[in-house]
């Protein structure tokens, strides 16, 4: 993975925590459609559904399909994180993450901003290497 990707990834850890529990809400409104019944895989011996069974059903799976690949990258996310040190980690969270500044980074960590960058550079490569 490419440093542009890693950092674009991390740009939208957020947003993609939002869109999982989005998508849950949607299964749990699946759940609720009268007549449906979501707990059982689509498919059968009879190859019989009525079509609003059929559609659901399709749509948990796609669904749970997007949940789970958001959470796949997520979880790389975070083990590549994990894997750098404190310092490095917090500047990648704060930049990246929650999106502030670089002034607003170099204040918070007390380092100058062209040390920051340096750190969240070499950082990045370090990210790169486990990704």
């Amino acid at each position: 993975m490419k440093v542009a990707e890693i950092r674009s990834e991390l740009r939208t850890y957020k947003s993609n925590q939002a869109k999982i529990q989005m998508l849950k809400l949607d299964l749990d409104g699946l759940s609720m459609l009268p007549g449906v019944d979501t707990s059982q895989p689509a498919g059968g011996k009879t190859y019989k559904f009525h079509s609003s069974t059929e559609d659901a059903a399709i749509k948990k799976n796609k669904i749970e399909n997007k949940i789970r690949a958001i959470q796949t990258q997520m979880t790389k996310l975070d083990i590549a994180l994990d894997s750098l040190q404190e310092t490095q980690r917090d500047i990648l969270i704060l930049k990246y993450i929650d999106g502030y500044s670089w002034r607003h980074v170099s204040n918070k960590r007390r380092m100058p901003i062209r040390t920051c960058r340096n750190i969240s550079f070499k950082a990045l490569q370090e990210m790169r290497k486990v990704l």
